[in-house]
């Protein structure tokens, strides 16, 4: 299974209709089990499944590192995913009906609380600094990146990247669950997430921003907008917000001090 099928479709124009080629995305059911629980169902692209779910459990505060996993089976076929945990694993003793829908269009939740960011430490000294050539070069290659995207319209894309280059990059049809595969795949590599910035092509809403500051990632680029709510996170831990990310210009929401 990949991103997307090719089907037959009919496409009409004023003049006439016609059948041709098209490429649908793909939308894929993976249920998570860990400890034989069953904790969520997740709709994805049914691609790098085991960075999915690493990050998801890492970033909804189930486990706090890839130690914490002491076995990952996934079965493609039957949508699902057993994980084993260690004990002392976060995962013991979470509440688990805690949910808060978010803002994508398909009304995912999340296991997090908006008051998360209370929690969390603000974001001061040794963080990066990120010059202007370098935001324009990562979105160019970002954007080239973007294949799935172009040829379906149907994904998003998220990336991790230190200095000039983009070490991560992940395409789903869901915005947090490219996060997600990104930060999965981060820890997997034991990359350091403080000396990086992160890309969306998705709007900034809280719980992505939250995901970054969960880890520790002090920049977030995105090509789209960011909410309020982001906007008064990032003034809280300090973290470089930027938006509307294109071509040769870019907006700063907040800490435009840090771009150099």
């Amino acid at each position: 299974m990949g991103y997307y099928t090719e089907m037959d479709i009919t496409r009409f124009t004023r003049e006439a209709s016609s059948r041709i080629k098209d490429i649908v995305v793909e939308e894929y059911p993976l249920t998570v089990f860990v400890n034989s629980w069953e904790l969520v169902t997740l709709l994805c692209s049914p691609v790098d499944l085991d960075f999915l779910v690493t990050g998801f459990l890492v970033s909804e505060g189930f486990i706090g590192s890839v130690q914490d996993i002491i076995s990952m089976e996934i079965n493609q076929k039957l949508g699902r995913a057993d994980v084993k945990v260690m004990e002392t694993a976060d995962f013991v003793g979470k509440d688990r009906d805690r949910r808060t829908v978010t803002t994508s269009s398909a009304r995912g939740s999340v296991f997090y609380n908006l008051k998360d960011a209370d929690k969390l430490p603000v974001l001061s000294g040794g963080m990066p600094e990120v010059d202007y050539d370098t935001v324009i070069k990562l979105i160019d290659s970002f954007n080239e990146k973007c294949t799935v995207f172009r040829k379906t319209g149907g994904v998003h894309a998220c990336a991790f990247a230190l200095g000039e280059d983009i070490r991560v990059f992940h395409q789903d049809i869901g915005r947090h669950n490219a996060m997600d595969k990104v930060i999965g795949h981060c820890m997997q590599a034991s990359l350091d997430f403080r000396s990086g910035l992160v890309m969306s092509s998705g709007r900034i809403a809280s719980e992505m921003l939250l995901k970054a500051a969960k880890r520790g990632i002090s920049v977030f680029v995105s090509r789209a907008a960011p909410t309020m709510m982001s906007v008064d996170i990032a003034r809280k831990l300090n973290i470089t917000l930027i938006g509307f990310a294109r071509e040769d210009r870019f907006n700063v929401y907040h800490d435009a001090g840090r771009i150099k």
